[in-house]
């Protein structure tokens, strides 16, 4: 554990941090590339799919941008 090796709580927080919006930036990167390459898999999906689809990019957006505004205050 961090804690236990002596790094402070604060630096443990923030690297946790940048490794979640690390991770939420490659899913984003990974969709929007494929979506580029294949947009005739995603058009083949039922409204009700892209819609479910488009609302998760959205709140990944959103909690990429919060992540973000807590890191850098």
């Amino acid at each position: 554990c961090m804690m236990n090796d002596g790094i402070p709580t604060a630096v443990t927080t923030i690297a946790l941090l940048v490794n979640l919006t690390m991770y939420t930036v490659s899913l984003l990167v990974i969709g929007i590339v494929c979506l580029a390459i294949k947009p005739g898999i995603f058009l083949s999906f039922t409204l009700f799919s892209r819609v479910l689809i488009l609302c998760g990019f959205l709140v990944h957006l959103a909690l990429l941008f919060a992540s973000l505004c807590l890191i850098f205050k």
